[in-house]
């Protein structure tokens, strides 16, 4: 049986797997990330948290992170080693950390 401590890294242990292993299957959402953080720092607003909520409810939001993309040469070859590292990579195992 294990204990609390070794259960509670067990299960963080668990979730930075399972966060990869979504951020991989999204490489789009570095795309976006990117793209609202080059705007806050080119912007400067005074209040960020209202700043990311009007560029997130953007309707044109996938049309201008597609263009910071392709004008960002290295977050574009970046994302195109991450998407080819996802495609060649080993499907997940099948039992968890917290299943053992």
């Amino acid at each position: 049986m294990l204990d609390d401590r070794t259960r509670l890294k067990l299960d963080a242990i668990q979730m930075r797997i399972d966060n990869e292993l979504y951020l991989r299957r999204h490489p789009e959402i570095k795309d976006i990330m990117g793209y609202l953080t080059s705007q806050v720092l080119v912007s400067r607003p005074d209040n960020i948290q209202d700043y990311l909520m009007d560029l997130m409810a953007d309707p044109d939001l996938p049309a201008k992170v597609a263009k910071h993309r392709a004008e960002t040469p290295a977050v574009a070859g970046e994302q195109q080693q991450q998407r080819h590292r996802v495609a060649a990579a080993p499907a997940a195992p099948a039992a968890t950390v917290s299943e053992q």
